[in-house]
């Protein structure tokens, strides 16, 4: 399975990205680097498929409970 989610951490000009195959697992790592406190933003995207030929990634607004 092709990762569908993407954590973007970023502090400045520095930015780390992590793939992740489930919201779960990307929230996970949204809330862990968030707690350490050492970066600006963490935002997680959804990769989104526009007529099943281009795909960009859409930023997640809210995490459903």
């Amino acid at each position: 399975m092709k990762p569908s989610f993407l954590v973007v951490a970023r502090n400045g000009e520095l930015v780390n990205k992590f793939e992740q195959d489930s919201i779960l697992k990307a929230a996970n790592i949204k809330d862990y680097l968030e707690g350490l406190g050492d970066y600006q933003d963490v935002s997680i995207f959804q990769l989104s498929l526009n007529s099943g030929i281009s795909k960009d990634w859409v930023k997640l607004a809210a995490l459903e409970s």
